[in-house]
């Protein structure tokens, strides 16, 4: 049996052990690349406070893309990041 093969017979004892996975949705995919990005350099409280300062101080994601990168710094400060 090969690597492929293996995997797929682990994968559904798995599934017959465990049943289907449920997916979730986790919004908008924006979002959940810059909350990612912001948690690779911190804790996910802070990464959660710094995502949520973010979207507080612009109104979307444009205007994120649209400023300087001193005024995304300062909001995303408080989360232990700039």
């Amino acid at each position: 049996m090969d690597s492929v093969q293996l995997a797929a017979t682990i994968l559904d004892r798995l599934r017959d052990d465990q049943g289907e996975p449920a997916r979730q949705s986790s919004g908008d995919p924006v979002t959940g690349l810059i909350g990612t990005i912001l948690s690779q350099s911190t804790t996910d409280i802070n990464s959660e406070r710094a995502l949520a300062d973010l979207q507080a101080a612009f109104p979307d994601w444009d205007a994120v893309a649209d400023a300087d990168v001193s005024d995304v710094a300062d909001a995303i400060r408080s989360g232990g990041l700039a």
